[in-house]
């Protein structure tokens, strides 16, 4: 017996590296999976995204554990593709008990005097009113079922005082993130939903791969990465898509009937050294 099982959960940019361990280890404890991805690329987003293939791929992992999955080609920046996303879902699993939001995209390493305005609001648009659009239209069928979870995935970035330097738009989006789980808290507290925020720190992910390959060519970019972790993290080891992916889990689950409106730090201890310069 899993800890969520037969649980109807939709997971956004579920199609690898973080959603994807996300994705998995809501079918380890017992539930279906709606798996949700773009699939193609982004105006002002250089690096390659998900792919179709990763999608399925995810999909059939799922169904390998034993559990019921689809996958949903959605953009969450676009309010159509979201009706359609949860469309889907409710007619696969006919509710909806955990809404993970964790679809986002990153900006090229640069000051905000240098930042295309463009960039800005591709990084917004996914981020921040992605996670404002699947909460707009998965919510109302919670309330219905008197129930659920949204767990938004923000980042130790976010936090008062950690903003990093030249990721200005990721930086907003992921505090601002925090400000709406908090306020989407308090406005369905009576309906007892649970609405809380993941901080990751930093997880080596194919996104963050693609981003070395495409922004920093001649990096080695898991050298590079690993020196994020010495510099970053107390403990000096790797955070894993897993530690994350665990934190999830307890959040969905009746152990954490009572958290409702924070945010919890995944990060290794990066928030407890400042801000790196």
């Amino acid at each position: 017996m899993g800890k969520l099982d037969s649980r109807s959960v939709i997971v956004t940019g579920g199609a690898r590296g973080l959603g994807r361990a996300i994705s998995l280890a809501f079918a380890r404890e017992g539930a279906n999976i709606a798996v949700v991805d773009v699939c193609h690329g982004l105006d002002h987003i250089a690096y390659s995204l998900a792919s179709e293939k990763q999608l399925n791929e995810t999909v059939r992992a799922i169904k390998t554990l034993g559990q019921k999955a689809i996958g949903i080609k959605a953009n969450v920046a676009m309010s159509t593709e979201v009706r359609e996303m949860v469309n889907k879902t409710m007619t696969e699993f006919h509710r909806i008990d955990v809404l993970v939001n964790n679809a986002a995209v990153v900006q090229k390493q640069r000051s905000i005097v240098d930042l295309d305005e463009e960039e800005w609001d591709q990084v917004l648009s996914v981020n921040l009113k992605g996670t404002f659009l699947c909460c707009k239209h998965v919510v109302p069928y919670m309330v219905q079922q008197r129930g659920g979870k949204v767990i938004n995935i923000s980042s130790v970035v976010g936090r008062e005082y950690l903003g990093h330097p030249k990721d200005a738009a990721y930086n907003v989006s992921k505090s601002a993130i925090i400000t709406l789980t908090q306020t989407l808290a308090k406005e369905v507290a009576e309906h007892s939903i649970n609405v809380n925020a993941v901080c990751p720190g930093a997880v080596y992910t194919p996104m963050v791969e693609e981003f070395f390959r495409t922004y920093m060519p001649t990096a080695n970019s898991r050298r590079s990465y690993m020196n994020i972790c010495k510099n970053r993290h107390v403990f000096k080891r790797e955070l894993t898509a897993q530690d994350v992916a665990n934190a999830v889990i307890w959040l969905a689950s009746e152990n954490a009937c009572n958290i409702t409106g924070q945010a919890i730090n995944v990060d290794a201890g990066w928030s407890l050294l400042g801000t790196p310069r």
